[in-house]
Parts: structure tokens; C-alpha cells; sequence
């Protein structure tokens, strides 16, 4: 279940998008607070085409990422620029670790790379495929590696979505280094799909070849011209206050018996039940959670949970020990 069936949810529950507790999707809680403005502002040059070249935009994503302007990229959305990266290895054997990003498996199966599976923590061990993925922080355990020493000899993607939400942990733009962001997470945007990254200057130059024209459309490029320039301060301000509700929520956890982790805006939650179960009985409520049996490496005991403010964690924590308790008694 990926975040898009907030809008199926809405439609079967008949209640509105707004109403709906979405717990299932890794949004920042506490977005720009004149982000809607700016969106407004921007929806004003809809009626333009955005200059293809993105000149101004890559020279700021560079300024941001700290690297040369001839090895940034950007797409519709960080899924265009991981897909970019298995399409340019078309053939070869890929490490992908488990569990992690779902979507990993799929673009490598699509583009004919043979796959080697290997434990998120043995990554770098005996590594001997020809190109490798890691996801740091990691979808969805919310593991976080230390790569700020790390310069791959060979090509690797580092899908570093998260790491707005953690201290530390930035890859860098070195080497074979791939390094693929988004703003979908950290300005709470998912619907206008704004990816960018580092590639190296070679595969760069490849990936404008084959992009199409325009595609970063002219409200995601507004968007991200206005937050870039001040975005690493406030990931600051959200971290402190995502740290101090997703210790509260890992204590209420506790409390209950249930195991968790992570060190991001998510928690991965480890049950004695079956989370399919939770997830009806909070459904039928308006809580979204994501249950985690299609992630390999972990099965129906598992789910995710965004970690949200606290009203909202309240109710969720809330729910989930009515459900614990409801089936004790059964």
C-alpha cells in the first residue's frame, strides 16, 4: 500500500482526504507554514512551460548538495532518478538489501539486472555485485549508517529521502556515489514531485540526454527555489521537534509490549498479532497504518507508522491499545 490510497480511503469511508489520520505515509507533520501560499503564488505560472534547461534550479540544488552544477539532477520525484540509475545498468548483478524501498526490486527487475539479496547491515561485506543500493536512512526500519567517509569505487546508489529527518549520515558527493533526495518528504509535497540529487558528471550528462523536456513541472520547481536555499535549517527545527514525538510514541510502545525502531520520522512496530488486523480495525476508524508482509525480510507481525504531532500520535496510540485490548479478550 503506498500513500496514494489516502484518496481510495477517503472515497470508501466517505469522508474527507483532511479527515483521514494517514499514518501510513512519511510526511513531515509540521510543514512550512506558508507553504500553501507559495504554493498559491507559484500555481500562478501554471500557464507558462517552465524553462527546460533549469539553470537557476540546478544551480541552487548545487549550492544545497555542496557539489559541482554538472553533476546535478533532477526529477519528477525521486522515483524518476532511481529509475534513471538501474536503466543505465541495464544487465548487470545489483546488491539490494532487505528489508528496504520496495521499488528498488521492482526497477531492477524491470531493466533486466540480476538481483543479489543480502541484509541491510552486511551491505558492504563481500560485496562483489557490479552496482549496489542502500536507502539511509532506511524505508522502513529506519536504520541510519554513518557514509560521510563512504566514496564508492563502483556505482551506488545512496537514496538518502530521509535523511532531513536524522543528524549526520549524508554521503558524499564523490566518486561513484549516486546520491538521489526529494522535498516530497521533508515539505510534506507528495503530490508535486520534486526529486534531485548528484550523479556523477558523466552519467549526469546521460541522464539529460534521455529526460524528457519539462519534466519538473513549474510549481514543483517554484517551490523548491523558494526552500532550498534555507531548507538545512529548518530540518533542524523539525528534528527536534520530530525526536520529542517519536520518543513519546517509542515509551507508549513500550508500555504495551510491543518492539520498535527507528531513527527517522517513522517507526517500524513489531507485534504478537497479525498487523492486518490492526490495520482493518483502525481502518474502519479513518487511521491509515502500513502494514509490512510485502517488504522482504519481514512479515505480518510488522507495521509502519509515520510519526505525527502529538494529538495525532495520542489518538493512534490510543486506538492501537483498544485493538490489543479487544483481542485479549477474545
Amino acid at each position: 500500500m503506498h500513500g496514494d490510497f489516502i484518496l481510495k480511503a477517503a472515497k470508501e469511508l466517505e469522508m474527507r482526504p483532511e479527515e483521514i489520520l494517514d499514518f501510513a505515509s512519511n510526511i513531515n507533520p509540521f510543514p512550512p507554514s506558508d507553504l500553501e501560499e507559495v504554493i498559491i503564488r507559484a500555481a500562478r505560472k501554471a500557464r507558462y512551460y517552465p524553462e527546460s534547461s533549469y539553470l537557476e534550479l540546478k544551480r541552487m540544488v548545487a549550492e544545497h548538495l555542496g557539489c559541482d552544477g554538472r553533476e546535478v539532477v533532477m526529477g519528477n520525484g525521486s522515483i524518476e532518478l532511481i529509475d534513471a540509475f538501474f536503466r543505465f545498468n541495464q544487465g548487470k548483478t545489483v546488491t539490494i538489501p532487505y528489508p528496504t524501498f520496495t521499488e528498488y526490486e521492482r526497477c531492477a527487475s524491470i531493466y533486466g539486472l540480476k538481483i543479489i539479496h543480502r541484509p541491510y547491515s552486511d551491505i558492504f561485506t563481500s560485496n562483489d555485485a557490479d552496482v549496489s543500493v542502500i536507502c539511509n536512512p532506511n524505508n522502513p526500519t529506519g536504520d541510519l549508517l554513518n557514509l560521510e567517509d563512504f566514496r564508492a569505487s563502483k556505482p551506488f546508489l545512496i537514496d538518502e529521502a530521509f535523511i532531513d529527518f536524522v543528524e549526520g549520515g549524508e554521503a558524499p558527493n564523490e566518486g561513484e556515489n549516486f546520491i538521489v533526495r526529494s522535498l516530497t518528504k521533508i515539505l510534506a509535497i507528495p503530490g508535486l514531485r520534486f526529486g534531485y540529487g548528484r550523479f556523477p558528471e558523466s552519467f549526469a550528462r546521460k541522464f539529460e540526454r534521455i529526460r524528457f523536456p519539462w519534466h519538473v513541472n513549474v510549481i514543483a520547481m517554484e517551490v523548491a527555489l523558494h526552500y532550498l536555499p534555507d531548507l538545512r535549517n529548518f530540518s533542524r527545527q523539525i528534528r527536534k521537534a520530530i525526536s520529542k514525538e517519536r520518543k513519546w510514541m517509542i515509551e507508549q510502545f513500550i508500555k504495551m509490549n510491543l518492539d520498535c525502531r527507528g531513527r527517522a520520522n517513522f517507526l517500524l512496530v513489531k507485534a504478537s498479532f497479525d498487523a492486518e488486523e490492526l490495520f482493518n480495525f483502525l481502518y474502519r476508524r479513518g487511521i491509515l497504518i502500513r502494514t509490512c508482509r510485502d517488504f522482504r525480510g519481514l512479515g505480518r507481525e510488522h507495521f509502519r507508522i509515520a510519526v505525527k504531532s502529538r494529538t495525532e500520535n495520542e489518538k493512534l496510540v490510543e486506538n492501537i491499545r483498544e485493538f490489543m485490548e479487544s483481542i485479549e479478550k477474545l
